[in-house]
């Protein structure tokens, strides 16, 4: 009891919510239509039916995923068309974002812009078995992709 009482303010310890694929593959069509209804959702899952996957990278999968939809609706250009394509395995995930927007040259962003550096790659690089890649050119539309491999 005392040892509750001295350690009352300490931070709660951390619960580990781990999800299945078609969990994950859940969370992806609602992480991309509260943006809106345009984006169409297409995931390919292999995973056995054990296959699951810990907090911290479907998170950080979402929360790439979601700056990519978000990016779209902000910068691809009126009638411009995205796809999400999931594809999840036993050990890998992969989300591609890709639209024929407008594009843009990614070695022309400036290194502190938020939503690529931070909201995209930055979320991937800290997460164990994490990569990604945005590819674009002006006039030729942006594919974003973020994968994750079992470490």
């Amino acid at each position: 009891m005392l040892h509750e009482l001295d350690h009352w303010w300490d931070a709660p310890d951390q619960i580990s919510i781990r999800l299945d694929a078609p969990e994950f593959v859940g969370r992806l069509r609602a992480t991309v239509a509260q943006f809106g209804d345009t984006v169409a959702v297409r995931a390919d899952v292999s995973a056995s039916r054990a296959a699951e996957y810990d907090d911290e990278t479907t998170s950080a999968l979402l929360d790439a995923t979601a700056e990519a939809v978000r990016n779209f609706y902000r910068h691809a250009g009126a009638g411009a068309s995205c796809v999400v394509l999931g594809e999840v395995g036993d050990d890998a995930i992969t989300v591609t974002v890709a639209d024929d927007g407008t594009g843009f040259d990614p070695e022309a962003t400036p290194p502190g812009r938020i939503g690529v550096s931070f909201g995209i790659t930055g979320r991937m690089a800290v997460v164990s078995g994490g990569s990604s890649s945005v590819l674009s050119a002006p006039g030729h539309g942006t594919r974003v992709r973020l994968r994750w491999v079992r470490p």
